[in-house]
């Protein structure tokens, strides 16, 4: 039984009440004013005005008992309805740096998280690379093929790394792993172990390229995202020629 119909059964309908009342008072006045003719007495002016008065007196008293206090309950279950049944958040709003379909962090969670570890790397003088990873060739997959897939490299990544490691899609088929104390050849090792991995995972249905920068002192977001841009344009090159 859904809020609306429970309502109903707790709260009456109040007119089908003060109808039923009303119909009673007018049906007992007029069958006094019947009984009254047959006994062959007249029914006076005055008579008539009691009797009015009696039944406009009953639909006052039946509107202010019945109509009016039930919809005042009324309003008061929906009141307190509303408030135990807040509109639910949706998932967006909920998780705003997760990425709906993988779960793993999304293009603004991986920035954000991206942002600090420069910050530290910076301040500190850390080691700080970045990898990423390409998932081509899904055009001619469906749907739900194509999910499978970047739903299945996406647990596989995050199975691989390390635990300071961050992982996320970045793009539609385009993953990232932001990988603290690690330098260019570090990551590269990393990189090539996860290269290996995909391609056995999922190499029938993708194919996998990826870039590999390492952060620099002095650098930006932008600079050091176009680095790694730049070193899986080079990589895809290869993969066509």
């Amino acid at each position: 039984m859904d809020q609306k119909q429970s309502q109903n059964n707790e709260v009456p309908p109040p007119w089908q009440r003060f109808k039923l009342l009303l119909g009673i008072v007018v049906s007992a006045e007029l069958i006094v004013i019947l009984v009254t003719l047959l006994a062959g007495n007249t029914v006076s002016g005055t008579e008539l005005a009691a009797s009015v008065v009696r039944i406009l007196l009953v639909a006052l008293s039946g509107w202010f008992l019945l109509v009016r206090d039930t919809a005042e309950a009324v309003s008061q279950v929906k009141s307190v309805s509303s408030i135990d049944s807040p509109q639910v958040a949706s998932e967006e709003e909920v998780w705003p740096n997760i990425d709906k379909l993988t779960h793993t962090s999304n293009q603004r969670g991986l920035t954000i998280h991206m942002l600090e570890m420069m910050a530290l790397a910076e301040r500190y003088h850390h080691k700080l690379s970045v990898c990423m990873i390409k998932v081509s060739g899904l055009i001619a997959l469906s749907d739900e093929e194509r999910e499978e897939v970047l739903i299945s490299a996406s647990v596989l990544l995050s199975e691989m790394v390390r635990i300071p490691d961050k992982v996320g899609r970045y793009d539609e088929t385009l993953f990232m792993v932001i990988m603290p104390e690690a330098d260019y050849s570090g990551a590269s090792l990393v990189a090539g172990r996860l290269h290996t991995s995909l391609n056995n995972d999922i190499g029938e249905k993708a194919t996998i390229s990826m870039g590999v920068a390492e952060f620099e002192p002095g650098d930006d977001l932008q600079r050091l995202l176009a680095r790694a841009q730049e070193s899986l344009d080079n990589e895809l090159k290869g993969d066509k020629e």
